[in-house]
């Protein structure tokens, strides 16, 4: 009976069930999108710190979702989230040491993470760029040897000419959450995996999920901010993404989504929330892009 009853109560209006729901995750995804908007530092950053704290398990890690679990993906971008907020907006320092220790704890004989607790768990390569990032940016808090870390990646990329994102479908997920584990200053023009990525835009100004798909929002935001973190600065290919994105709004602000998150696997999931973060960080890195291309414009000596 208290199934049935479970059942009825999580049903959807449209007579559906949601695989799972994401709360923990899709805050701190939010909050590393969205903060320093002057509108989402006001009205929405201090709940949303609060409520990260709160959510954290005894053991220092964060679960994708309250009250299960910790993970290691969720627990990097946790600290990612609180970076720059120690001390401030609800975010002790308490909370930040407490992660950072379980990542020390969670790290494996060879260096490496696992997502979840469990010995058959592999690692995949957006996860330990998570970690790597996260332990790079608390970098004066810790002692954790991040060498293998880096060191696996860049095999895997040799390997396999490429990234693949163990949570989310497409390139453009995997470059943009992977490349900010390295320097994109070492490569002249950009990052090859970056230049690579650039050249799947489609006709529209668009990026596709994978190669020779149609263009998708959240695809295009990945990817600029791809381009940004690969540092490959081409207008040629930002003016007509951002373009796309303009394009592609609806009118109450939001755009469509189509699944990328695995889950219940070989299925995909669709989460508005992480949608609208995805798409919206391309939206961010522009205005980024177009402030240092306006600075260096204005620092070129006038032809005399």
């Amino acid at each position: 009976r208290r199934c049935a009853e479970y059942l009825l109560a999580s049903q959807r209006p449209d007579g559906t069930w949601r695989f799972a729901t994401s709360d923990v995750w899709d805050t701190a995804l939010s909050v590393r999108v969205f903060r320093g908007s002057a509108a989402f530092d006001r009205s929405a950053l201090p709940a949303a710190v609060a409520f990260l704290v709160a959510a954290q398990n005894p053991d220092g890690g964060w679960p994708y979702r309250s009250d299960v679990e910790s993970d290691t993906d969720t627990t990097a971008a946790a600290l990612l989230a609180l970076l720059a907020l120690d001390g401030a907006t609800g975010a002790p320092g308490t909370a930040i040491r407490a992660g950072l220790r379980h990542l020390a704890e969670q790290q494996t004989l060879d260096g490496l993470w696992r997502t979840w607790q469990s010995a058959g768990d592999p690692p995949v390569d957006d996860v330990i760029a998570h970690v790597v990032t996260a332990l790079d940016r608390h970098s004066g808090r810790h002692r954790i040897p991040l060498t293998a870390a880096r060191d696996w990646l860049a095999g895997r990329y040799a390997e396999q000419g490429r990234w693949h994102a163990g949570w989310y479908r497409g390139l453009p997920y995997a470059l943009a959450e992977v490349l900010p584990a390295f320097d994109a200053a070492t490569h002249k023009g950009g990052h090859p995996a970056a230049r690579t990525l650039a050249e799947t835009r489609n006709p529209d100004g668009g990026w596709p999920v994978e190669a020779g798909g149609p263009s998708t929002p959240a695809a295009t935001g990945l990817a600029l901010a791809a381009l940004e973190r690969g540092g490959v600065h081409d207008a040629t290919y930002w003016i007509p993404g951002l373009g796309y994105l303009l394009e592609t709004q609806r009118d109450d602000g939001t755009w469509p989504g189509v699944p990328l998150m695995y889950g219940p696997r070989p299925l995909l999931t669709h989460f508005p929330t992480q949608n609208h973060a995805f798409t919206a960080e391309g939206l961010f890195a522009g205005l980024r892009h177009l402030h240092a291309a306006g600075r260096a414009a204005a620092h070129v000596p006038e032809a005399g």
